[in-house]
């Protein structure tokens, strides 16, 4: 930029030179008799400030034009893929108490960019959802369909998940609210989900726990974009399932999850 700005300033000068040149060639011409050279000396200096003037202002005009692309070309675009996580169900081979749990199912997501510019500009939202369910018993099958997104995954998507047991004493009207603040937490902290984790955040909030109340399952998983294309890439979508210990019972719950493009 700065040699830009010498080169103008060298134009203008010149182009005040020559007009110093012209006045005096024309006060020459009254007082001597050599008219037609001067008139010739006179046109030559005039087209030299006409030259001047405009390769001045072209050199000066490219100057932000020039500032304006070097911004532009220093900013990434990185586009990702797009993908929507959807909580299935959930199957009960063994539940906390000796008949029914009172359960309470959550999700939550992110999709983080990392060292990557985010289309926005920032890092993506997490986003949360919980629903109560109702009274299981053992064993079988329940249907949730609990959806979060689509994200655009540029570095890796993360999701967390629980299901939990809370119907001691008749519940507590907030536990939603709860547990969406518990995922949102442990997301933005950073840190891996379980069900010893998911109780200790709650009592951090005030709730009490007692009986055969607590989690079933809780878990963090990660993915990158080409995991996440090698999972989708045959079908559009994958279905994943995972199994978790509920008291001394191995399988004692099976989340299944489904990821699609």
């Amino acid at each position: 930029m700065t040699l830009y700005i010498i080169i103008g300033h060298t134009f203008v000068k010149e182009a005040f030179l020559a007009s110093k040149l012209i006045i005096i060639n024309l006060m020459f011409i009254t007082q001597s008799g050599f008219t037609i050279a001067i008139i010739v000396i006179s046109i030559a200096a005039l087209s030299l400030i006409v030259a001047v003037l405009f390769i001045s202002s072209h050199v000066l005009a490219e100057i932000p034009q020039k500032m304006g692309n070097s911004r532009l070309n220093t900013l990434p675009t990185t586009i990702g893929h797009m993908y929507t996580i959807t909580l299935n169900n959930f199957f009960v081979n063994h539940t906390r108490s000796s008949l029914m749990d009172t359960d309470f199912v959550s999700m939550g997501a992110q999709s983080a960019c990392g060292h990557v510019n985010c289309l926005d500009g920032s890092t993506h939202p997490i986003r949360t959802a919980t629903i109560f369910y109702r009274d299981v018993g053992c064993c079988g099958q329940h249907d949730i369909g609990l959806s979060l997104g689509p994200f655009v995954v540029t570095d890796r998507l993360r999701l967390d998940y629980s299901v939990l047991n809370y119907g001691h004493g008749g519940g507590n009207p907030y536990m939603t609210g709860y547990l969406n603040a518990v995922l949102a937490n442990v997301i933005h902290n950073g840190i891996e989900f379980n069900t010893k984790l998911l109780t200790t955040y709650l009592q951090n909030m005030g709730v009490g726990f007692a009986g055969c109340d607590g989690g079933l399952a809780a878990d963090s998983i990660f993915y990158t974009p080409n995991q996440l294309d090698a999972l989708t890439s045959a079908t559009g979508q994958s279905t994943i399932t995972r199994h978790y210990q509920v008291m001394i019972h191995p399988l004692g719950v099976a989340v299944v999850f489904q990821i699609t493009s």
